[in-house]
């Protein structure tokens, strides 16, 4: 029977352990993202209200707060196993990834704004949950490539092929 010492509580699993379970990566990521939407919010509601800058130009420019929040976080929490030699590849395929999802949230968003009409921190939400599922998807996938990169080169490296 499991006790309290050996059997580590479900939140400290989910929260602070390494995890490569994709449900905990994910519930991770969620959070993450929570945290770098409050960032990209705040930043374009101040853009928006006290700056007067367009309703896409600042959300365009407010994104790149919420980028640095969740790189930050994904590479040392949701991501952490990414070995030290593959950092450049990781933030490399991180800015092509956060790139086209970019690229896809201000065509959301000023289709949203401008052709359906929505207001914009309703189109706003819209384009960080399609930019959400386009950038988890696709990290999580190049943590998995480059960590079966890894354990190949171990193997190789250790003569046991």
């Amino acid at each position: 029977m499991y006790t309290q010492r050996t059997k580590p509580h479900l939140l400290n699993r989910i929260l602070v352990r390494r995890s490569q379970h994709t449900g905990v990566q994910l519930l991770r990521s969620v959070i993450a993202s929570a945290a770098a939407s409050l960032a990209d919010y705040a930043v374009l509601v101040l853009l928006v209200r006290r700056a007067g800058l367009p309703e896409t130009l600042a959300g365009t420019l407010s994104m790149g707060a919420g980028l640095l929040v969740v790189y930050v976080l994904g590479r040392c929490w949701v991501f952490p196993r990414i070995p030290k030699g593959y950092r450049r590849i990781e933030f490399s395929m991180f800015t092509v990834i956060a790139g086209l999802g970019a690229l896809l949230h201000v065509g959301l968003l000023s289709t949203m704004i401008r052709l359906a009409g929505m207001h914009y921190l309703a189109a706003k939400a819209v384009a960080m949950a399609a930019t959400f599922t386009w950038n988890f998807c696709l990290r999580r996938g190049v943590a998995q490539l480059i960590l079966r990169r890894f354990s190949c080169r171990q193997v190789l490296s250790s003569g046991r092929c």
